[in-house]
């Protein structure tokens, strides 16, 4: 185990691993946001839904339902 003046800090030693989290921060974002924005519209045109309180407890419902998906993958 390396002790404490052996540890390299910063992001240049560590660019790679700092990379790849803005990568997935980015990914993320992505895909909060077209579900904000896409699922709404899927409501309304394939569904047929025109009520603002189903539309929003339908896109809280697919969170909480990605949610719990992605909490049993991770295991």
């Amino acid at each position: 185990m390396p002790t404490a003046t052996e540890l390299e800090q910063g992001i240049h030693e560590h660019l790679g691993q700092f990379s790849l989290h803005v990568l997935l921060v980015f990914a993320t974002g992505l895909t909060i946001g077209s579900e904000r924005t896409v699922v709404p519209v899927l409501g309304e045109d394939v569904l047929g839904v025109e009520s603002f309180l189903v539309i929003g407890s339908f896109v809280v419902s697919f969170g909480v339902v990605k949610s719990i998906l992605n909490l049993y993958a991770g295991k």
